[in-house]
């Protein structure tokens, strides 16, 4: 039986009150922290407001890198421990398969279902020549001003450990993340001394030992799967990229990345305690980020995207033509320009 979605229960912008109105400080996750920069008004409907979104964002892409991570986190980075059931476990969590009324797995999207199995056999294999033992994954960081996981902790036989931050991605931009990963927002976040200290306790770690984070990333294969073809065999045919940049510690530069998220902060909790408005911000990045409008688009343009998008006429060489529209009567401001200085 398919899982029902649990009822979330919205609200709307004129009922909302804050339920403080002294700003306090608060643990501000890496994600919402971008979500400010990109647009404030977007960061208070979702965590504020709770406004019903226009649509819901299409998880595909979220739930691949989901899944790719459960298969890396239940098989603690370890080629050896790769198995089926972990492979089927992790799709069926993440709705890539479903499991019927008889025990059979029924493949729901067969193309995402490769690609992952895949991407998990690179890593994996590149784990297996890194020869790093997985200390923990899924780490927790609570601090008063951060919240957030990292997704490995691993070390050296030389008693070296490092960070480990897994992503996937569907485009290749190889030369684009080793430019800018040394002032990367989560990098520096996830290896302030606070946190490091939290491992350390954790895990009888040297703090002296940290050797840096790397950055790992899974390039998504676009190959189409093979009447009747096999995992194994689409994986040798499409072996996935897979890159890690390793960024020593002394590149970093957490303080002045701190200092930014703390600002952050300060913004937020003077828009959750009501004392200042969230700014709307509209541009590319913000309203049609990624080419999909903003779950909150009505909010500010007053109808949907798809509404609007019918109302704007549209030619191009195919439906071309004499462009001949009515003049319309201008009414004049009743206002006097002079009158408002």
């Amino acid at each position: 039986m398919l899982e029902v979605k649990e009822q979330k229960e919205y609200g709307t912008i004129k009922d909302w009150k804050p339920e403080s109105t002294t700003p306090k400080l608060f643990p501000l996750s890496y994600s919402a922290s971008n979500e400010l920069e990109t647009c404030e008004f977007k960061y208070a409907c979702r965590k504020m407001y709770k406004v019903e979104p226009d649509i819901e964002d299409d998880t595909v892409a979220l739930r691949w890198g989901s899944a790719c991570h459960k298969i890396l986190e239940d098989t603690d980075w370890v080629a050896s421990n790769f198995n089926l059931d972990i492979y089927d476990n992790a799709l069926v969590e993440y709705g890539f398969k479903l499991k019927g009324e008889s025990g059979k797995l029924l493949i729901l999207d067969e193309q995402v279902c490769y690609g992952v199995y895949a991407a998990a056999v690179s890593l994996l294999q590149l784990a297996k020549k890194q020869k790093l033992e997985t200390v923990a994954c899924e780490f927790e960081i609570k601090l008063p001003y951060l919240y957030g996981f990292i997704d490995r902790i691993c070390k050296e036989e030389s008693g070296g450990w490092w960070i480990q931050d897994l992503k996937t991605s569907a485009r290749i931009m190889e030369a684009e993340l080793a430019a800018r990963l040394i002032r990367d927002k989560q990098l520096n976040l996830y290896a302030l001394p606070e946190v490091i200290e939290m491992i350390c306790n954790q895990y009888n770690l040297e703090a002296e030992n940290f050797r840096g984070v790397r950055y790992t990333v899974a390039f998504k294969t676009k190959a189409k799967v093979k009447t009747k073809e096999k995992l194994k065999d689409y994986t040798e045919r499409n072996q996935p990229k897979v890159l890690d940049f390793e960024i020593p510690a002394e590149k970093l530069d957490g303080k002045t990345i701190l200092s930014e998220h703390l600002a952050k902060i300060t913004r937020a909790s003077k828009l959750r305690a009501g004392l200042e408005t969230p700014i709307r911000n509209y541009g590319s990045n913000s309203c049609f980020a990624y080419n999909k409008p903003c779950p909150y688009f009505s909010q500010c343009y007053g109808k949907k995207a798809e509404e609007l998008q019918s109302e704007i006429k549209l030619m191009t060489l195919d439906n071309a033509k004499k462009v001949n529209t009515p003049i319309r009567e201008v009414k004049k401001p009743d206002v006097k320009i002079e009158n408002l200085f």
